[in-house]
């Protein structure tokens, strides 16, 4: 028999996978719009772009989600200063390319933890969340198949379109 206190007691997990899932989702929704910004008009930031919008929908929405289910939701970022300090001083040091592969790698453990929440959420019988994060996993799975196929931007020859210029806007 499990203590409430246990690691492995159910609403313990979820509450667990549901706080780490909220500060993935607020990774991927700060970094993905960093990185488009930083690419800017290039081909990839369009994904980073539809990313950030699910994770700022999926923000908004899990609240009420495991509010259904009975599950406590702590939403609140932790160490919030020293990750901004990690960001600037990493900026500084990061390729674009390094960059955008090292938040297709966040995203993706974020996708191994929604798996997760999806499993527990299902077998602890709170329908609610299993059922959005099976729907979320659909959605976010799709969108990092899209944001991979856009490495090959990155093996163009730096010739070919520049990072920055408006590739839409033609020469008068």
């Amino acid at each position: 028999m499990h203590d409430i206190e246990s690691p492995e007691h159910p609403a313990t997990r979820l509450r667990d996978l549901t706080h780490a899932i909220v500060k993935t989702e607020a990774f991927a929704l700060k970094h993905c719009r960093h990185e488009a910004d930083r690419l800017r008009y290039a081909e990839p930031a369009n994904v980073l772009l539809a990313i950030a919008a699910h994770a700022q929908g999926t923000l908004g929405a899990l609240p009420e989600v495991c509010a259904r289910d009975g599950l406590p939701l702590d939403g609140s970022a932790t160490d919030a200063h020293l990750l901004a300090l990690r960001d600037a001083l990493t900026d500084l040091l990061m390729q674009d390319e390094w960059a955008y592969r090292s938040t297709l790698e966040a995203l993706r453990r974020g996708v191994a933890l929604m798996r997760l929440i999806a499993l527990s959420a299902e077998g602890d019988g709170k329908p609610a969340l299993a059922e959005f994060s099976v729907a979320w996993l659909d959605t976010r799975t799709a969108l990092i198949e899209r944001a991979e196929s856009e490495l090959r931007w990155f093996s163009r020859p730096r010739g070919a379109s520049n990072v920055g210029e408006d590739e839409s806007s033609g020469s008068e």
